[in-house]
């Protein structure tokens, strides 16, 4: 029975495995079938067609950054030229080389972290096909300090998960609200240290700013806050999330203005004024003199002799002690 175009892929089969055509000859059943449904797929068009559907479904090369329908793709495509970051994995000199590169380091860590992922993903898959034991080797080292760097990779992701600014509800549980949070630090912070207001209203002015300090500078904040009554109520003891409090706290309740206008009336131990008259005297220091050549015996001399010098030209100059 002769093909016709309505004829589907089992006639095809059945007219490939009975024919005795020249092009057969030697051929094995199996081998027959696949160019029956090969031949068949052609005549319809069938195969022009799923062709042309991978062809438009494929990786886009910019744009939406969207898995494309059908894509085998899992990780990383070249969707955006501007955004690329070349690598090169073959040694272990090679990561080191890539991660160093300006265009790796210029990136958020979101995406370090993709280039690090898709790194390690094929340096695993080179060193589980070789098989010269040369290559191996190399791979190995590779292999071993990629996975540590995806290591720490991963450390940091959880160490800016906690560093995430804490929600209103916290404070709301801690105080009621986060209104009344700001008023207890600004009445709490009126019988603090000189120290515990200076990080504070570094905390203010970061606020004003908009700004988010780096993990190093939130720790050094909180560290600077050890004896602040004030953290006893929030009840805290990671540095990051009691930063965070802080922050939260000065923000919402828009008290970083006056936070700022705090005078410093210091409870570290010593009295201003006239309360112990006759220091510079004590120490050997006067007062005389330009400020200039104040400035210059202050650098001379250390001490508390060093210190009457500098105050005096500060005083001299206008300045606040």
């Amino acid at each position: 029975m002769p093909l016709t175009k309505k004829s589907d892929a089992g006639d095809y089969v059945d007219d490939f495995s009975k024919s005795k055509a020249p092009q057969f000859k030697g051929k094995s059943k199996k081998k027959k079938r696949q160019m029956a449904i090969a031949a068949y797929l052609s005549n319809k068009n069938e195969l022009a067609q799923i062709i042309r559907e991978a062809i438009n479904e494929a990786d886009p090369k910019k744009g939406t950054g969207k898995k494309p329908k059908g894509s085998s793709r899992r990780l990383y495509t070249d969707e955006d030229p501007s955004d690329t970051v070349k690598v090169k994995f073959s040694t272990r000199q090679d990561i080191v080389d890539t991660l160093a590169k300006k265009t790796f380091k210029s990136k958020s860590h979101a995406r370090q972290s993709q280039v690090i992922n898709l790194i390690h993903q094929r340096t695993r898959a080179a060193y589980g096909r070789t098989k010269d034991p040369k290559k191996k080797k190399r791979l190995k080292s590779a292999l071993d300090y990629i996975t540590s760097r995806k290591e720490a990779s991963k450390r940091k992701t959880q160490r800016m998960k906690k560093e995430d600014f804490i929600s209103e509800n916290v404070i709301d549980k801690l105080f009621g609200t986060v209104q009344k949070a700001g008023q207890k630090l600004l009445k709490i912070l009126k019988r603090e240290t000189k120290q515990t207001i200076y990080a504070i209203k570094e905390i203010a002015e970061m606020v004003i700013r908009k700004e988010k300090p780096t993990p190093a500078e939130q720790k050094k904040i909180v560290e600077q806050l050890k004896d602040f009554g004030y953290l006893t109520f929030l009840g805290l003891s990671n540095k990051f999330k009691i930063f965070a409090a802080l922050y939260y706290i000065i923000d919402k309740s828009d008290i970083a203005d006056e936070l700022l206008k705090l005078n410093e009336n210091f409870r570290d131990g010593k009295k201003k004024g006239k309360s112990r008259p006759g220091r510079v005297k004590k120490s050997g220091a006067s007062c005389k003199g330009s400020v200039t050549s104040l400035r210059a015996k202050a650098k001379k001399y250390g001490g508390e002799k060093g210190k009457m010098y500098h105050w005096c030209a500060n005083m001299k100059s206008g300045k606040k002690k």
